[in-house]
């Protein structure tokens, strides 16, 4: 599995949950984007296509031909992973997205003193609705009732927009930074069956 962090995290941040997908037989492989804690560069969304897809296929140069890479993209990550997979198919196994919000547009209002309205001054840049219904690969959404960052409405449309390979869980309690900050979390368990089918 690759996982793609979200803002304002390192792979440090995810060393629990590393530890408990390797403790239930999965190879994780975790980075940093440009920009991102102890990586160079700039994290423009040119530089962070590159980075997703330079990751995936040097894991499928350490796994071999024959491996099933699942892709798991938290939050921003679930962002940039969309992105880069509507741009080229990686022969992937599956994808998980967890707290994915639906677009950039969407989300400003809430992590901003931006109004709603001014947010479509913007770039409609991270279009995770246009993404997600290009998408063909086996997909589990998880999000969190509770999400105080992404609320659960924005993953419900991400569902909408998406075709049949694409599927929601919702999950309540957890806040939104919860599900790589606690490997306990109800997050875990649909992740967790995902990967096993």
């Amino acid at each position: 599995m690759i996982i793609y962090h979200g803002n304002q995290e390192a792979l440090s941040d995810w060393a629990e949950v590393v530890a408990r997908l390797h403790g239930a037989g999965h190879g994780v492989l975790v980075f940093d984007y440009s920009g991102f804690g102890n990586s160079s560069g700039r994290p423009t969304p040119h530089q962070l296509r590159r980075d997703a897809w330079a990751v995936f296929h040097r894991a499928r140069e350490l796994a071999g031909p024959a491996a099933r890479i699942y892709l798991l993209g938290f939050s921003l990550g679930a962002a940039v992973l969309m992105d880069s997979l509507a741009r080229e198919s990686w022969g992937a196994a599956g994808m998980i997205l967890v707290g994915a919000y639906s677009r950039v547009r969407d989300l400003l209002p809430r992590i901003s003193p931006l109004p709603r309205w001014a947010a479509f001054l913007f770039p409609n840049l991270q279009d995770n609705l246009r993404a997600i219904a290009e998408n063909g690969l086996p997909t589990l959404l998880v999000h969190s009732t509770d999400d105080e960052v992404v609320p659960v409405a924005q993953a419900r449309r991400l569902a909408e927009e998406s075709g049949p390979e694409v599927r929601l869980e919702e999950v309540s309690g957890p806040g939104h930074t919860d599900f790589f900050r606690d490997s306990r979390s109800p997050y875990w368990p649909p992740v967790l069956a995902f990967l096993e089918r």
